[in-house]
């Protein structure tokens, strides 16, 4: 029966490749005709896509992912390896974020497990509650306390009244007799342009020394001057040492990031601990305000929380160095508006963003 089934297979696909190939039976090649025959069966037999995942090995992919605090872990451990190489001073700059990190490892609980109390006990994150939500956090001028960059542009200070007088000072801290005080009028649009950079370079050589500035922006006009509309702030050159070892820390950031690091979050934080680590405070808190209230897009199967509590220990550490750079100048802010409460404002701040068990 074998025997007679193939004979009759073999005569269809005789005549099957004759009927196809019989009138151009000169002008085509064997291999090519064959070639022609294996394509055709290929595509009549359906096969299995083994290369389309399906639902459950994408579950399977997702649930076998490293959690966030875990990449945070390896990413840091990378990080000290290759600063190690430079020295205990470049370290020191990303000690806000092992700071962080050190806090958020502290707070990991295991899982309670049912059905196993034999198994390895996962670790996760216990989230703390706190008097504040990332909407109540204010929003700081660029200027209220914070270091310059030699090299910046001209600054904008926004939002006063257009077409307007302004008197802008400049009072040495250490040095209250050396101000400087320049007459400035607003824009059709309320903005004034400054060039702090320059003017701050210009004192502190008259200085001899580094020096930070207390500045006041106040109306001009012939009202008292407990009328006059006025803001305030705290500002300094970033120094050379530390341009020069954020040159360095962005060589070896970009050495790591040509590896498997990937994660945007981890991106953000390390922003943030670069602008802290070059006293770029209020950049750091904005960037930090702004990570709370716009959420990142992280797996289904991950928690944001000890994401949203890095960004809210950042905030802290900022507060906390703001609060210790203006109270070193409050004799200066106090003695030309009595007003000035900014230090008790911010402790305020700083009661409500500590949390609780």
């Amino acid at each position: 029966m074998y025997t007679y089934m193939q004979t009759i297979m073999n005569e269809n696909e005789t005549e099957l490749s004759d009927s196809l190939f019989h009138p151009y039976e000169d002008a085509v090649d064997a291999d090519d005709r064959t070639a022609f025959l294996a394509a055709i069966n290929r595509s009549a037999i359906p096969r299995r896509q083994e290369h389309v995942p399906s639902v459950i090995r994408r579950w399977t992919t997702e649930q076998g992912r490293r959690d966030w605090l875990a990449r945070m872990q390896e990413y840091l451990l990378d990080l000290e390896k290759k600063s190690a190489e430079f020295g205990r001073h470049l370290q020191d700059m990303f000690r806000p974020l092992v700071t962080v990190n050190d806090i958020l490892m502290q707070r990991l609980e295991p899982v309670p497990t049912v059905r196993d109390a034999a198994a390895a006990k996962e670790m996760i994150y216990k989230p703390r509650r706190r008097a504040i939500e990332a909407a109540d956090l204010p929003a700081f001028n660029p200027l209220f306390c914070t270091a310059i960059d030699r090299e910046a542009e001209a600054t904008t200070i926004s939002g006063l009244n257009p077409e307007e007088r302004y008197v802008f000072s400049l009072i040495a801290v250490d040095h209250p007799d050396l101000q400087e005080h320049h007459g400035v009028q607003s824009s059709p649009h309320g903005g004034v342009v400054l060039d702090i950079a320059g003017m701050l370079d210009r004192l502190q050589k008259q200085a001899g020394t580094s020096v930070k500035f207390a500045w006041f922006l106040q109306e001009e006009d012939d009202r008292n001057a407990s009328e006059r509309g006025w803001i305030s702030g705290l500002v300094w050159l970033e120094s050379e040492q530390t341009r020069k070892m954020t040159q360095e820390a962005h060589r070896i950031l970009a050495d790591i990031a040509g590896g498997e690091h990937e994660d945007t979050d981890i991106e953000t934080l390390i922003e943030i601990n670069l602008f802290i680590a070059r006293e770029f405070y209020m950049k750091a808190y904005e960037r930090a305000r702004q990570g709370l209230l716009f959420q990142p897009k992280l797996s289904r199967f991950e928690s944001k929380v000890p994401y949203q509590e890095s960004l809210w220990q950042f905030i802290m550490q900022l507060i906390d160095k703001i609060l210790v750079r203006l109270e070193t100048a409050e004799a200066v802010f106090r003695a030309v508006k009595s007003e000035w409460r900014a230090v008790s404002s911010l402790r305020e701040l700083r009661r409500h963003i500590a949390e609780w068990e």
